[in-house]
């Protein structure tokens, strides 16, 4: 298994799911509160760059479930 693998799967489901997929799958892979916390931060802020720049993605292998770690 390659050390991004995990992150190449997500970029898949996110480019290849249908809308409703997406609308019902999202929250059961990433942590959505942790990333729209970050986004009203960098809205706030008026730190877009800073928003596509700085984004740090965890994947926890225990109970596989992305996070926002700015």
């Amino acid at each position: 298994m390659g050390a991004f693998d995990d992150l190449v799967n997500l970029v898949d489901w996110v480019v290849s799911a249908s809308d409703e997929d997406f609308q019902t799958g999202l929250a059961q892979k990433v942590a959505l509160d942790e990333f729209m916390d970050w986004w009203i931060l960098v809205r706030f802020a008026e730190a877009d760059d800073s928003g596509g720049k700085n984004a740090y993605l965890y994947n926890d292998p225990a109970h596989p479930m992305w996070h926002y770690a700015p």
